[in-house]
């Protein structure tokens, strides 16, 4: 983990509360690793709000939105890699 960087893994929570409770402790951006659905709508979010984002897809739709039942999925670790360096 680079230095300074502190991960948070946001999972069914409101963007706006999460944004809330970071401004004014440091710089900070987002890694949005999610579907394209959900990944647009959160990459929107921290642009509307002038956040640095960066977005990686999921390999397939899979969620419960999409599947009716949570269904595994995967994404590109190389390209997440690139991102990382």
């Amino acid at each position: 983990m680079p230095t300074g960087v502190h991960p948070y893994i946001w999972r069914n929570a409101e963007l706006s509360n999460l944004f809330r409770r970071l401004e004014g402790r440091g710089a900070f951006g987002v890694l949005g690793i999610a579907c394209i659905p959900e990944l647009a709508w959160g990459m929107r979010a921290c642009m509307k709000r002038n956040i640095p984002v960066v977005g990686i897809p999921l390999d397939a739709n899979r969620c419960m939105r999409w599947m009716g039942r949570f269904e595994e999925t995967s994404v590109n670790l190389e390209r997440l890699s690139e991102l990382m360096n």
